[in-house]
């Protein structure tokens, strides 16, 4: 019996609080308007993408850089996961 009741306290006590992430340093918000918005993008993955290509020749005129949105670094375990693998406080 106190060994389940200190198990409990043991794990209230010192559980990690949760990693949210607009208090991370790659969390980069959509607007100033709604800064918390669920359309913030984490800028620890980039992904580039071609805007043009010639037609002709196949060659890429323009790169742009991107972001994933938190929400989808946050459900694939590969990039953030729900455990906030790569989060960094702010």
């Amino acid at each position: 019996m106190y060994s389940i009741l200190l198990f409990i306290l043991f794990n209230f006590c010192y559980s990690e609080p949760p990693k949210f992430c607009f208090q991370c340093k790659h969390y980069k918000p959509n607007s100033f308007i709604f800064p918390n918005s669920s359309f913030a993008k984490c800028t620890m993955y980039p992904y580039v993408y071609d805007e043009n290509k010639y037609l002709i020749t196949g060659k890429i005129k323009n790169f742009k850089t991107d972001y994933f949105y938190c929400s989808t670094s946050r459900n694939y375990e590969s990039m953030c996961g729900a455990g906030g693998k790569n989060f960094e406080k702010n």
